[in-house]
């Protein structure tokens, strides 16, 4: 199982900044912003909660279109691997808490969550009330709706041809299974 979990969480990971940007144009109910600017814009914010695999994969994607990438993780060795990989490049890695979650949500163009528990159904660490801080248009994709998501506001999966919902004015990307796209 492991096997197939890592190049899938890495396609997710990947997808989750391409949904995001595509999400996020006007005519989506985005924001409409480009979310790796142009010269003299700067580019927009990628929130990342978990540092596995999935994570890593949409920070890169991230940081290779000029986003602005925050990385919430919990564990401190991670911490660590996720300051080195990234250091000098446009990322800030931090401790995954609830008030830095409060926190970070709320500058978020794009929040992707990569939490994964194998095996188990993730806890709802996205709560209502912090999805409610979010900007207007923004975008939530849960990458762990598989094992039921993380994040309070998504109550239904959503699919491919049909793969948003808004709740709160946010966008929420629910599509399990993100790979089989590709």
């Amino acid at each position: 199982v492991l096997e197939l979990l890592q190049p899938m969480s890495a396609i997710a990971g990947r997808r989750a900044i391409f949904m995001g940007a595509y999400y996020l144009e006007k005519h989506h109910q985005g924001e409409g912003i480009l979310i790796s600017g142009i010269d003299g814009v700067e580019g927009g914010n990628v929130v990342i909660l978990g540092g596995g695999n999935a994570a890593v994969n949409s920070a890169d994607m991230a940081i290779g279109i000029n986003a602005n990438v925050y990385i919430l993780e919990l564990n401190e060795d991670r911490i660590k691997y996720l300051e080195d990989r990234y250091k000098g490049k446009n990322v800030n890695v931090i401790s995954s808490t609830t008030e830095n979650l409060e926190k970070y949500i709320q500058i978020a163009d794009i929040f992707v969550s990569t939490i994964l528990i194998p095996g188990a159904k993730p806890p709802k660490l996205v709560k209502e009330y912090m999805v409610k801080t979010m900007r207007p248009g923004s975008i939530i994709i849960d990458i762990s709706i598989d094992q039921g998501g993380t994040v309070e506001t998504i109550e239904h999966y959503t699919t491919h041809d049909d793969a948003t919902f808004i709740k709160h004015d946010v966008i929420h990307y629910a599509v399990p299974n993100m790979p089989g796209a590709v």
